[in-house]
Order: C-alpha cells, then sequence, then structure tokens
C-alpha cells in the first residue's frame, strides 16, 4: 500500500492508474493536514502493510497562503522516521516544478527521492521493488529547529481551520481574480507586461488597483505576502519572494532571468504561481 498527499487529481488519477497495474493499492488524500495523520495512523495499525509515503511539494490549503506544505509534512515523517515512531519506509518528494535547491534540500534532510511530474513506471517499480533508500539508522534527521517549526505550522493551521470558518476568512466585497492581478502588475511595475497593452487591460487593472485600496493599500499587501513567504524559510518560497521584490524594483524580466540563472519558460512558470498564490492571499487579506 502506498500513501499519496496530492492536491492535484489529474496528477493523483495517473500515479493510482500506475500503482493499481501493479496491484499497489493507494490511499489517496488532498490536504497535508489530513495526510500526516493518516500516515501516523496507518503505521500504528497495519506498519508492515505500508510501502511508501508520496508527498506533493505544493499543498496549499484553501486561504491559508502561509498554512504546511509538503516539506513540512516531509520533515514530520522524517523525524518520526528517525525516532522509530513510524518503519524506516521510503519518504517522496514529487512536483511539477522544482528548484535544485529546493530538491538539494529535501535530500539533505533525509528525504529519500525527490521526483519530478509525472511520476515514470521505471520509478514506481524501483519504488516497489525497494530499490530506494528506505531509512537506515544512520539516515539524516532534520535539523531540531526544522522539525520545531513544521510542528508550529501545523498546529497554528490545525486550530485556525477548526475556529474559524470559511465565511470568516473570507472577506466581505474583495473578490479579485487572476487576471485582474496580472493587470494591477501591469498598471503598476512599467516593466512587467503580460497581457498585450490595450484599453480594456489598462481600465481592468486600474479598477482593480482601487479595489486593493489604490496604490498604498496594494502595497501594503503586497509587501504582506512577500513577508509571508520569507517566513517560510524555504529555497523555493525565497525564490518567489526574490522575483516579487525585483519586479517592484523595476528590473525586466530578461535581467531577473540574469540574476536567478532561469530561463524565460521557467520565470514565466514561477510568475504564474506566484500570480495564483498572491490572489488568494489577497482574497483574504
Amino acid at each position: 500500500m502506498i500513501i499519496l498527499i496530492e492536491d492535484n487529481l489529474s496528477h493523483a488519477l495517473s500515479i493510482e492508474v500506475l500503482l493499481q497495474r501493479r496491484a499497489t493499492a493507494v490511499v489517496h488524500v488532498r490536504s497535508p493536514l489530513e495526510g500526516y495523520p493518516i500516515v501516523r495512523a496507518h503505521c500504528a495499525r497495519q506498519p508492515l502493510q505500508l510501502q511508501a509515503v508520496l508527498i506533493d511539494l505544493n499543498l496549499p490549503i484553501k486561504h491559508l497562503v502561509a498554512g504546511p506544505d509538503g516539506l513540512d509534512v516531509a520533515t514530520l515523517l522524517l523525524d518520526d522516521r528517525a525516532t522509530g515512531t513510524i518503519p524506516p519506509l521510503p519518504i517522496v518528494l514529487i512536483s511539477g516544478d522544482i528548484t535544485p535547491e529546493t530538491a538539494a534540500y529535501a535530500q539533505s534532510i533525509g528525504v529519500d527521492a525527490v521526483v519530478t511530474k509525472p511520476l515514470e513506471a521505471a520509478f514506481i517499480d524501483r519504488l516497489l521493488g525497494a530499490t530506494l533508500a528506505s531509512g537506515p539508522p544512520h539516515s539524516a534527521r532534520p535539523p531540531a529547529r526544522t522539525v520545531e517549526q513544521a510542528r508550529k505550522t501545523f498546529s497554528i493551521t490545525q486550530q485556525l481551520q477548526e475556529t474559524i470558518s470559511e465565511a470568516q476568512l473570507a472577506p466581505p466585497g474583495l473578490e479579485i481574480s487572476e487576471e485582474e492581478v496580472w493587470c494591477v502588475l501591469a498598471t503598476l511595475f512599467a516593466s512587467f507586461r503580460f497581457y498585450k497593452d490595450s484599453e480594456e487591460k489598462r481600465q481592468l487593472g486600474i479598477s482593480a488597483l482601487a479595489k486593493l485600496g489604490g496604490r498604498r493599500g496594494f502595497s501594503e499587501r503586497y509587501g504582506a505576502f512577500i513577508r509571508a513567504l520569507k517566513q517560510k524559510n524555504l529555497p523555493y518560497r525565497t525564490r518567489q519572494a526574490q522575483i516579487l521584490t525585483m519586479l517592484y524594483q523595476g528590473l525586466e524580466k530578461k535581467q531577473i532571468e540574469q540574476q536567478l540563472q532561469v530561463g524565460r519558460r521557467k520565470l514565466e512558470n514561477d510568475i504564474t504561481e506566484i500570480i495564483r498564490d498572491l490572489t488568494e492571499f489577497l482574497r483574504r487579506d
């Protein structure tokens, strides 16, 4: 049996198909808050049946941009594995877009493999054939401070989920789309262009900016979002914060590519992900 913690249903389905073809049962959960306790529960009840845990890197919780992610889940499970709380089963981090820095960090704390989605059949065969490292006694253990921070993030998020309703989290009247956020950025940052310049797009950016409280209101929210990313203290979050800061400073995309040593497509993919997170942040801010 494999436990899969993955919020993207299409990716989850493709992985389930690969495993089912190999007569391997899959327990699929979408939330990090569900995933971690479910792994613990299965290890307590059926420790010999669980073969591995696959964890998506980005596991957003609706309305909570700064909630626990895949690395937080992996960190807690790796600590449990090192202390013998759970068996020495492989813990694998999966992602559609992962930086070398994040991959190196994950492996430094003991993650057995970092794999890019979509997963290939050869990797599944390696996983089921137990050819991955599976937590020998000398395996790396996450630093105590990292584990403490992950547990704190889980605890705070659980409290928020339990005590605050979705209606309370969503501010009345603040509805904004990803398209509006794109247009706001194009309105504010002369170096940032995604949509073709048009009067319609300019008007959309101006009206969306007014909805956010004008330049000052948007700047305050923008700064708060950057601080939220930096507080995660993880390589890929730090990269997002760097991109946002550079955009705010008026750097051209080519300059950002050079400074971060990434290609045009990678940068545009990063910006697209940032827009999604920023939109959620603005909706619940």
